[in-house]
């Protein structure tokens, strides 16, 4: 018996193939989302703890340099200011990651700046933000610690 070669592929062929295709392109599709969602989480992270660091840091300056200073939060534009007596010393501009809205005082009262004494002292505040995943976050300062705690 003479069988012939057959040259091209089969049915069964193409749909094997789409099949384990499919399956590949599914786990890396979620593979990459998580990949992403992982970035802006580590990104967020970083941003918050810039802040931080930034508001501890002129706390420090004010203490060191024996003067009264503050911090204003500047929504529109997204970013801190440092001044002492009403010239801007250091920016701290928020990158697309962090989104400021606003400015809590004293548990209610709102404003634009939290002041810090020479001492030390800053005013108990929360600044409002959303975060890069769309959660509504705030940083809060507490008194005459230094202390400053992401929630």
């Amino acid at each position: 018996m003479c069988y012939k070669s057959r040259k091209g592929i089969t049915l069964v062929d193409v749909m094997l193939t789409l099949g384990i295709l499919l399956i590949v392109l599914t786990i890396s599709s979620i593979s990459i989302r998580n990949i992403q969602r992982l970035i802006i989480k580590n990104r967020v992270s970083v941003e918050e703890e810039s802040i931080v660091d930034f508001i501890q840091g002129v706390r420090l300056e004010c203490i060191e340099n024996k003067q009264d200073g503050e911090i204003i939060v500047d929504c529109l534009r997204n970013r801190l200011l440092f001044s002492i007596e009403n010239k801007v010393i250091r920016k701290f501009q928020c990158d697309k990651y962090i989104d400021l809205y606003g400015l809590n005082i004293n548990g209610g009262e709102y404003n634009n700046y939290i002041k810090i004494r020479k001492d030390g002292y800053m005013s108990p505040c929360s600044i409002l933000y959303k975060n890069g995943m769309g959660y509504e976050r705030r940083i809060t300062t507490r008194v005459n610690l230094g202390y400053v705690q992401i929630k």
